[in-house]
């Protein structure tokens, strides 16, 4: 015959019960919905995860759609229309000696002539600045001169025209040119006045232009650092 159970182990509560009925309640919850509940709070979890990363996608599409993924090429084509070079227009390559040149007798000739048309004179002098960086010496020089006695293009306009006419443009370094040219004077009735023979010394730099509206003005990236100019006896 099995042995009979002692009252106190006939009354004492079965393994991980307390004899609490609360408390053993909450704990048989625990053990059939507790993992249940477990996983719900990571789904809950993981669902956010995926929202935030979902959120941080759209995002960078969005920013990645507004940047331009058009490449520029420069093509270079012989006389019958046959390619014969290629070559992405975002790297600069050496800018041609003539083309600095033209550049510079196209800017002595805005900067020099006095025309009695208010409007062409204007954007004259707008093209003339808009190569000469402020803080630079050239900068400093082109006020000094434009705002002495005599020199301003306007009220000079008044009185007679000037004509330029590029005769020579000299480098003597990579970044220091030579430019001689003569002016023709004339009242505003066209007659003669003299022509005086001036000579002026032009520093310049490049920096590569990369706003759109100064790609228009100077496709060159070319720019006046520094000037002084003088008639010649």
């Amino acid at each position: 015959m099995g042995r009979r159970k002692k009252p106190s182990e006939a009354n004492a509560p079965a393994a991980g019960r307390t004899g609490d009925p609360y408390l053993d309640a909450q704990s048989v919850w625990m053990e059939r919905y507790g993992s249940y509940v477990k996983q719900a709070y990571n789904w809950r979890l993981l669902a956010m995860l995926e929202a935030v990363a979902l959120i941080v996608a759209v995002v960078g599409l969005l920013y990645l759609n507004t940047q331009s993924k058009l490449i520029p090429y420069v093509v270079a084509v012989d006389k019958i229309g046959q390619a014969f070079a290629v070559q992405p227009a975002d790297r600069a390559s050496p800018v041609d000696p003539r083309v600095v040149r033209a550049e510079l007798a196209n800017w002595i000739v805005k900067a020099r002539s006095v025309v009695t048309d208010r409007i062409v004179e204007r954007r004259a002098l707008s093209d003339v600045y808009a190569i000469v960086p402020d803080g630079t010496a050239a900068r400093g020089y082109l006020d000094a001169y434009y705002q002495a006695k005599g020199n301003d293009p306007f009220d000079r306009a008044t009185r007679e025209t000037v004509e330029i006419s590029i005769t020579a443009i000299l480098p003597i370094s990579p970044t220091t040119y030579t430019v001689q040219w003569q002016e023709q004077h004339r009242d505003l009735r066209g007659k003669d006045q003299g022509t005086h023979d001036w000579e002026a010394s032009v520093g310049i730099a490049f920096q590569s232009p990369k706003d759109e509206s100064v790609i228009l003005r100077d496709p060159l990236g070319l720019y006046i650092t520094t000037l002084d100019w003088t008639q010649k006896l």
